[in-house]
């Protein structure tokens, strides 16, 4: 009877399985967002570039700049909040194995006595009952192990399948921090590489005041100008002395961040090229709108965390699943009836138990509340998606804009070192005095700085395209953690 019930509540489950399979394992696909065709501010090399796989390409290293290729290296390697994201993988995988343990029994050591039946194996009888003569209930006691199986079929397979999409997107995380690093390490670099070129044209741009304010003084002093003249100088004199000290500030915050990225303390970076050296003309690759949906880690985890929500209806609704409870016992018993032992018989127990929840009506409540978090996470997929396309088409038109401002401010340059080439002429004929060469040298310093700014910003702009696109982080991907660390001598 007892091996009737437990086939009977096996096909029951069975049956329960297969025509419930959508109920508790919804069917995920992927929102329809519609790419647009192509960008706004759309390169004219795209033909040749659309294929390129840009997770793979280090398009840092176009500099042609050892240092910069050391820094990202090196940060991409050692950098702490890297670590921690491997930190999250190593944990999201302990998860997995977890959910993967769920399938196996449990089992404890344990003692107590207990009460069977012998069963007469020649007894006609299936259905034994006490008065029967082929049957004896004898009692004892038992030590030994005690395993204990009891699953839920429908949440171990919904647990295995979130622990397995926290870990993909637990992976997406480190390659978006891996991004960031990138991204951090070229502005850092490029804006230490600008920051120390522009002390050099600050101190100049001083120098030339204070020689400035010398001539304006000694005017004073002969009468032959106000001291209105001599105080505007000063004014611009002082002000400008206050920007080499912000200056200097900055070349150290560059310095420390640096540093730190890489995983180090705060310290110097030694740096062998100036911002001239420096190539700002690299070539803009642009991936078609589609494919930005397979570069970017941030939509991708945006469509793990809605493909986590679905499991999780799932997952609620897998409480109506039947929990199937199996227990037995392996080990030494001692009968107290020691007739038992010689009897042509053979003793048994055991246990299966199926239970279904159909009247827990907070489940219900359960699987509404996952049901809104897909609701939730649908329209932020969208929403992330709608903010990579927004993201790029900026950074496209940010790169065109910035490379345009450099080439007039390089051009508007070169108008006033002629100018300079001119005054310098009249100066050396003697038609201009001192002061008035030293007014169109200070105009060529302050081009240069603008020049040199707008570099900086153009270096900036292409850092920012392929961090849009997603751009290098399966470079140098490092995956496995620092085995140095004290955790794994625990």
């Amino acid at each position: 009877m007892i091996k009737n019930k437990i086939i009977s509540s096996v096909l029951i489950t069975t049956t329960f399985l297969i025509s419930s399979c959508s109920f508790f394992d919804p069917k995920y696909e992927r929102p329809k967002v519609k790419a647009p065709a192509l960008w706004n501010s759309q390169d004219k090399n795209v033909e040749i570039t659309k294929n390129w796989n840009l997770t793979k390409i280090a398009w840092w290293r176009e500099f042609h700049d050892p240092v910069l290729n050391n820094l990202i290296t090196t940060a991409l390697k050692d950098n702490n909040k890297l670590q921690v994201s491997i930190g999250n993988i190593l944990q999201a995988n302990a998860e997995i194995n977890k959910a993967n343990y769920g399938w196996l029994p449990t089992a404890s050591v344990g003692g107590g006595g207990f009460v069977a039946q012998a069963f007469d194996i020649n007894s006609n009888s299936s259905i034994p009952q006490l008065n029967n003569v082929g049957t004896q209930t004898a009692g004892g006691s038992l030590v030994g192990i005690i395993p204990s199986y009891t699953i839920n079929i429908a949440r171990q397979f919904k647990l295995g399948e979130i622990s397995r999409l926290s870990k993909k997107m637990q992976v997406n995380l480190k390659n978006t921090t891996r991004l960031s690093i990138i991204s951090q390490v070229s502005a850092a670099y490029f804006s230490l590489i600008t920051a120390q070129e522009q002390l050099k044209l600050q101190t100049q741009m001083v120098n030339q005041l204070e020689l400035l304010f010398y001539y304006a003084e000694n005017q004073h002093k002969l009468g032959a100008t106000s001291p209105m003249l001599e105080e505007v100088i000063r004014q611009q004199l002082e002000a400008q002395k206050g920007k080499v000290a912000m200056i200097k500030n900055d070349i150290v915050h560059f310095q420390n961040t640096l540093k730190i990225l890489m995983g180090r303390n705060p310290g110097k970076i030694v740096t062998s090229r100036t911002l001239n050296d420096i190539n700002a003309d690299i070539k803009v690759p642009v991936n078609l709108p589609s494919q930005v949906l397979e570069n970017r880690p941030d939509v991708g985890i945006a469509e793990y965390k809605l493909q986590t929500a679905n499991a999780n209806i799932g997952l609620a609704r897998s409480q109506f699943f039947p929990s199937i409870d199996l227990t037995g016992t392996f080990g030494n018993a001692t009968l107290a009836l020691g007739e038992l032992a010689t009897m042509n018989a053979w003793a048994w127990a055991a246990e299966a138990v199926a239970a279904v929840p159909i009247f827990n009506l907070s489940i219900l409540a359960d699987s509404d509340k996952a049901k809104s978090q897909f609701y939730q996470a649908y329209y932020d997929y969208i929403s992330t998606l709608q903010k990579a396309f927004q993201d790029v088409d900026d950074t496209l038109s940010e790169r065109s804009a910035n490379e345009k401002n450099y080439t007039k401010q390089t051009v508007s340059l070169k108008s006033t070192e002629r100018q300079e080439s001119i005054f310098s002429k009249k100066y050396s004929s003697g038609a201009i005095s001192k002061a008035q060469y030293t007014g169109i040298t200070l105009n060529v310093i302050y081009q240069q700085m603008q020049v040199n700014q707008a570099k900086l910003k153009s270096l900036i702009s292409i850092v920012n395209l392929y961090q849009a696109l997603g751009a290098g982080y399966n470079v140098d991907n490092y995956v496995d953690p620092h085995y140095d660390n004290p955790a794994f001598d625990k």
